[in-house]
């Protein structure tokens, strides 16, 4: 066996198995994008939960200027559920009704706390603490936008048409691999039963040998080529 058709075949294998991969991180994308839609879903039409947080933390984005230059408009705010809250420190994300607004906590009085935008001159009116969802643990810059749009219908279409084609595509390419496969095995069928009908040729012309002889020189032949593809191999 040449080194070339090794190789070859070498190839061959790390792209069938990076399309098995890629199929199956496809299915686990799709399975994940409909989940957390449903589970979204629910949590705020029939739970009224406007930041569902169902790996520990919820993402916000930033609407209004109110909070420059601290946050700005579309940056995402990575926001998670804390015990204490620290007035002039903490930024908190608390449901208003429908919304969800991003403001710094700036007094807390038992059950009741107030918030104001950095870029405000007066503070929000006071609202219940059962109505804040978490504090900012951090933000990215700029990226809310993408986010959004993701979150939107025409969004969640786009991921899972997206989804959909790349499945397609791995399952095409590993059809065409399993087809080029057993086109290579007719191939060596092919090859191998033409040497079988050389090698009788030449015991029928030259009149040494035995069918039995054939068979024995035949699989001596093959045993040969074996040993050459172990010599290749190692």
């Amino acid at each position: 066996m040449k080194k070339e058709e090794l190789a070859n075949r070498k190839t061959g294998k790390g792209k069938q198995v990076l399309m098995r991969v890629l199929r199956i991180a496809t299915i686990v994308a799709i399975s994940l994008i409909i989940g957390l839609s449903v589970y979204i879903f629910n949590a705020k039409r029939l739970m009224g939960n406007e930041l569902p947080m169902p790996f520990g933390f919820g993402l916000s984005v930033v609407l209004t200027g109110s909070m420059e230059p601290a946050l700005n408009v579309n940056d995402l705010v990575i926001v998670v559920p804390a015990d204490k809250y620290v007035p002039n420190d903490d930024v908190i994300v608390f449901q208003d009704g429908s919304s969800l607004v991003i403001h710094r906590l700036v007094e807390l009085n038992g059950e009741t706390a107030v918030t104001k935008g950095d870029a405000n001159n007066t503070t929000d009116e006071p609202i219940n603490i059962s109505q804040i969802k978490g504090k900012m643990a951090g933000r990215i810059p700029g990226v809310g936008a993408f986010v959004r749009f993701l979150q939107s219908p025409p969004g969640i279409i786009l991921v899972l048409a997206l989804a959909v084609f790349l499945f397609v595509i791995s399952g095409r390419k590993e059809k065409e691999k399993a087809t080029d496969e057993t086109d290579e095995i007719r191939r060596q069928i092919l090859e191998l039963r033409r040497q079988m009908e050389e090698q009788e040729w030449t015991v029928e012309s030259t009149g040494e040998g035995t069918t039995g002889d054939t068979v024995v020189t035949y699989v001596e032949m093959v045993f040969d080529d074996a040993s050459g593809d172990d010599a290749v191999d190692k």
